[in-house]
């Protein structure tokens, strides 16, 4: 089982990506990305197509990726 941990250890190992030190300072931005990873994985479990989960690492990397996707989240209101 994944936890909040294994999300910010292998922020911490990103240790010279700016985004991935911002994150680490948010404990709802790690609590969140851990659940999108989960919702990930379950939504392809469900539809029987096991082949496009992926591991935690692979989707922490692709929110690195793409920092506008848990950065949105957070933004407030406007």
């Amino acid at each position: 089982m994944k936890t909040i941990n294994d999300v910010q250890e292998y922020l911490i190992s990103r240790k010279d990506n700016m985004t991935a030190k911002r994150w680490l300072r948010n404990n709802r931005i790690t609590q969140y990305i851990l659940e999108e990873h989960f919702k990930w994985n379950r939504d392809f479990i469900r539809f029987d197509q096991e082949s496009k989960t992926r591991d935690l690492s692979e989707n922490i990397e692709y929110y690195l990726t793409n920092p506008w996707l848990i950065d949105n989240h957070f933004e407030p209101p406007l």
